[in-house]
């Protein structure tokens, strides 16, 4: 990051910081999405985009061909009041912009619970944002196991979450007509292919929660099975909630057995007590 900030105040430094962190993750930025993320009316607000472009002139061109009329990135941009982090640009999200989600992408476009590891490429998050504002297609070079060289698949991106390892975005994939995760570190040559369309079917795996019932392992005396809920905070058997879609990341993060008795106390200390129930959400 440059050390080259201009002498300005705290507010304009947020605003500084809003403008980069835009236009370097979501691939634009305008005064519109500025007014909604600060509460500022946009007559007021684009001052700061101005103000920017005075002390940063080579950064941000405008693409008045772009439907959303915004101010992208050029060849020369830098950032100088943010560091290009993944995490950051979330955590700043989530702390100032709120509202801002909750209005451009919708109230569960991103579902963050803990800091991944792997930071997803700019280059790939804005494209998936803009479809997801525009409620666009794209078509996508995934790579997996079965097909470790990349396979195009044309999906309609909803939300982007992370498990806690990985970053993934919640999508329709068109081939297999279904919702399926996709994780951002396989997406290859990502295109925004068509606008407007309609989803074919209700993600209700995703928009609807499930509750897991967490008990200590039946093997352990009273005095282990009090510590490890102890280390939870808890000195019963609980209950948390996550979303269908997101149960068996869940169960994974934090090493849950599933298998009753059968599970190794070592290894899970802590067991699903409703593991049946939760079958309907698993991968295996």
């Amino acid at each position: 990051m440059p050390n080259n900030k201009p002498a300005i105040d705290e507010k304009l430094y947020e605003r500084y910081k809003a403008i980069e962190y835009l236009a370097f993750w979501e691939g634009g930025v305008n005064a519109s999405r500025l007014s909604r993320l600060f509460g500022v009316q946009a007559n007021v607000i684009s001052k700061a985009i101005t103000n920017y472009r005075t002390h940063y002139p080579d950064a941000l061109v405008y693409m008045p061909s772009d439907p959303e009329k915004l101010f992208v990135a050029t060849n020369a941009f830098e950032t100088h009041f943010i560091r290009p982090q993944w995490a950051d640009y979330i955590q700043f999200m989530l702390a100032v912009g709120s509202h801002y989600i909750e209005g451009l992408y919708g109230p569960d476009a991103f579902h963050n619970a803990v800091t991944p590891l792997a930071t997803p490429s700019p280059v790939i998050t804005r494209v998936l944002l803009k479809a997801i504002r525009n409620n666009a297609k794209a078509t996508i070079l995934y790579k997996s196991r079965t097909h470790p060289e990349g396979l195009k698949r044309d999906i309609i991106p909803q939300q982007l979450s992370h498990d806690g390892l990985r970053w993934h975005c919640r999508a329709y994939c068109c081939r297999r007509e279904r919702f399926s995760d996709f994780n951002l570190g396989r997406i290859n040559d990502i295109v925004m292919t068509e606008k407007g369309v309609t989803l074919p079917a209700i993600d209700t795996l995703w928009h609807q929660y499930a509750p897991i019932q967490i008990a200590p392992h039946p093997a352990l005396n009273e005095t282990g099975k009090m510590l490890v809920l102890n280390d939870y905070g808890q000195t019963a058997p609980f209950v948390i909630k996550a979303r269908c879609a997101m149960v068996d990341y869940t169960l994974q993060y934090y090493r849950l057995g599933r298998h009753g008795i059968q599970s190794d106390p070592r290894q899970h200390p802590l067991i699903v007590a409703n593991i049946e129930a939760l079958r309907p959400y698993l991968f295996e």
